[in-house]
């Protein structure tokens, strides 16, 4: 099954400036429109790039892309495309963005965030008044120069980094007359021309006035022409809000649709907490605004996280903010209910000096030039500014800034109440046929030391190697005051068979409210639990937590290094070095890029673990884990990974490296079968080993000496597909002659 993105990719190539060493970056269709008179003014020296990360690792809709292609080709741009999956190879984002002297940007999103791109200028065009909050929020002091439209925004870009007045670009098409003609012509012909036009621009998430106006809009249709057009984020992840505008005598616009010939047809705006509020002050439109939302739902119930298909995101806005001011102060028109649209339309229409006077003074507050020379005012400020040799001293309070970010949060203060039954964590220990003594005592003595701060612990060993084993942990720790907190569970049954049940019979015995899986060839320093138990109190939402498994310098060999590679990939982290002096967490939905789950390093909350039937669950320990991971991650649950490991003791030698891979080749076969979307990540075909190896060494040419045991594993995750694949069928024609 092929997802939208990899359909689409067929139906569009790049259209490259070979001189282009200025970059407009953009991620939706409506930011062409922002920066299309400035790029027209750079054109023999810039090129659009259509970055498909911008909320990695989400990956964006494929029909997104098909727009943003489109709407580039249709004006005849120069544009290249940074793909979703070059994501995971930075080699290639730095091939790919080495050209450029200058990103110009709308967010510091996707590739605004690579660190190969932090040496090149960075450069932010304005693009939308009020919600204050996000307008001027601290993180633009990441560029080096923001372009504003006039005296308000400059006051407070300055604060923290460079400012320079240039207008709004995008209205030089309104101020020169200049319109799209056919797509003016399009619309017209879908509307009564005896009818008077409102136009609908609602903003997104809780701000969003669709669901108090939808139904009323219906109504208002009868006598108005209504004409909506969607916020970005609304038309692509809020499709039950763009169903309740589908009507009939409504017309229903995406993010594609350039805002200004609208307005050209237009008789009445209405809006709600949206930034085209100023939009359509800048046009000199009669405006309708709700005022549907209290100061103390904006000062509170709006400041808390909120999670979206792009990932989490806070507050946008206050009561004390420009377009929450103009409506307490009366200089526009406002409804408190959606009842009240239609006299408000009428009002509206009628225009009074009152309001013409309010917009002229915002108008003249916000945008210092209304000439229709704003864009060639951007492309000059950006030319002398790439000019530069080196960049501008930035502000005192840029510095300022960066010191307070830089200095950690107290942890907060955390007691015995958040703990969950009479154990805050039990360790689940299975122990094997063949496991090495040493190693095991090792292993379950850096268990019993845990220097666990957050509560208590017990340890259940699932003993699985006979009576002998039993005897040696009862022997060793005898005397050790924390031997209470051991358990010991005897399965006699062949490992393939106990594994799920012997899990089983564990968490029937845990007392625990978080279940934690380790492994007796592994240490785990004595700070384990504390790092898995601290992100459940941080992280209250998420079914389990877990780290990775890497091996004491003594042992590391290549095969370590192998795996340790793939995990670099899934976090888009190029070496080893930036991997271990940074703290990384993640926390996320998606299976295949969020790493937690490793079943040596991984805890889950013991509800969970309750709730699932273990009789369904694969034998082999490394299939089990997976599938764990694949159900904790399903229906939106999430997950948390820690850059935290543990230590393998146990050197890993070729014939085990083969096997590992061999059957995780078929456990994550078994997986896509289950949910074929997941077959994008894992395509172990004949010929992918030999792609996978040119991929990594291309991507970092210290990999070729992994050349032949990324090519070995990948073969065995192969040959494990084929094998579960003709297991598959062998059981379905089984079955189905029974």
């Amino acid at each position: 099954m092929r997802t939208d993105l990899e359909s689409s990719r067929a139906s569009y190539s790049d259209n490259s400036n070979p001189n282009a060493e200025i970059g407009f970056v953009v991620f939706y269709p409506f930011q062409f429109y922002v920066f299309k008179n400035v790029y027209k003014h750079l054109s023999n020296k810039s090129e659009f790039i259509v970055d498909l990360g911008a909320f990695f690792p989400v990956e964006q809709p494929g029909r997104l892309v098909e727009s943003i292609i489109k709407l580039l080709r249709e004006n005849g741009v120069y544009f290249r495309v940074f793909r979703y999956d070059d994501y995971f190879y930075p080699a290639r984002g730095e091939k790919f963005f080495s050209k450029y002297a200058a990103l110009v940007s709308l967010w510091k999103r996707g590739c605004l965030n690579f660190e190969f791109n932090q040496a090149k200028k960075k450069i932010h065009l304005t693009y939308g008044a009020g919600k204050d909050l996000i307008t001027y929020g601290t993180w633009k002091r990441f560029f080096d120069l923001i372009l504003a439209y006039g005296e308000r925004d400059h006051k407070y870009f300055s604060i923290y980094t460079n400012s320079e007045i240039v207008g709004n670009p995008k209205f030089d098409d309104w101020f020169n007359n200049e319109f799209d003609e056919e797509f003016l012509k399009k619309i017209k012909s879908g509307l009564d021309k005896n009818k008077k036009t409102v136009l609908y621009l609602p903003t997104h998430s809780d701000l969003s006035s669709i669901d108090d106006l939808a139904g009323e809009l219906k109504n208002v249709a009868r006598n108005y022409n209504v004409i909506t057009k969607l916020h970005y984020y609304t038309a692509h992840e809020e499709a039950d809000r763009v169903e309740k505008l589908r009507h009939k005598e409504m017309v229903l616009l995406g993010d594609d649709a350039d805002l200004l010939p609208l307005f050209k047809i237009t008789d009445v705006v209405l809006s709600d907490n949206s930034s085209a509020i100023f939009d359509a002050i800048l046009a000199d439109k009669p405006l309708i605004l709700t005022d549907f939302l209290s100061d103390e739902f904006l000062d509170v119930d709006h400041k808390n996280l909120k999670q979206y298909r792009r990932g989490t995101a806070g507050a946008l806005t206050y009561s004390g903010s420009i377009e929450q001011r103009i409506k307490k102060e009366k200089a526009v028109l406002t409804i408190k209910a959606g009842a009240d649209l239609g006299e408000a339309i009428k009002t509206a229409l009628e225009d009074s000096d009152v309001f013409k006077k309010s917009r002229e003074k915002i108008r003249n507050a916000i945008f210092a030039f209304q000439d229709g020379r704003c864009g060639q005012r951007a492309a000059d400020a950006i030319n002398e500014f790439v000019s530069q040799k080196a960049l501008p001293e930035r502000p005192l309070f840029y510095y300022l800034l960066n010191q307070y970010k830089s200095e950690a949060p107290p942890e907060p203060d955390i007691s015995i109440k958040n703990l969950e039954k009479n154990f805050l964590f039990s360790v689940i220990l299975p122990v094997f046929p063949r496991t090495d003594i040493n190693h095991f005592k090792i292993c379950l003595l850096s268990l019993v030391k845990q220097k666990f701060s957050l509560g208590a612990f017990e340890i259940i060993v699932l003993n699985m190697a006979g009576e002998e084993m039993t005897q040696l942990v009862t022997d060793h720790f005898k005397n050790d005051a924390k031997m209470n907190s051991i358990k010991l569970l005897s399965v006699n049954a062949p490992v393939s068979a106990a594994f799920p049940d012997g899990v089983r019979l564990a968490l029937n015995k845990a007392d625990g409210g978080y279940v934690a899986f380790a492994l007796p060839s592994c240490f785990y320093r004595s700070d384990w639990l504390d790092k898995l138990g601290s992100q459940y109190l941080h992280n209250q939402d998420i079914t389990g937590v877990g780290g990775y498994v890497t091996a004491t310098e003594k042992i590391l060999n290549v095969f370590y290094e192998y795996y340790l590679l793939d995990l670099l990939k899934k976090l888009n982290i190029k070496t080893r070095a930036n991997f271990n002096k940074n703290s990384i967490s993640i926390k996320s939905s998606f299976f295949y890029q969020n790493p937690a789950g490793c079943g040596s390093n991984v805890s889950y909350k013991k509800k969970f673990l309750d709730s699932l039937d273990f009789s369904l669950f694969a034998p082999f320990p490394e299939i089990f884990e997976q599938e764990l991971k694949y159900i904790a991650m399903s229906n939106g649950r999430k997950m948390s990974f820690i850059s935290y490991p543990a230590y393998e003791m146990e050197r890993m030698s070729f014939l085990r490296f083969l096997q590992r891979n061999f059957i995780e080749g078929i456990g994550f076969c078994m997986l896509y079968l289950k949910d074929p979307s997941l077959q994008k990540y894992y395509k172990y075909t004949l010929f992918f080993p030999l792609r996978l190896v040119v991929g990594f060494i291309l991507d970092d040419f210290n990999n070729f000496r992994l050349a032949p045991v990324i090519f070995l594993g990948s073969v065995f995750r192969y040959f494990g597909r084929i094998w579960a694949i003709l297991s598959y069928f062998y059981f379905k024609l089984y079955h189905s002659g029974h």
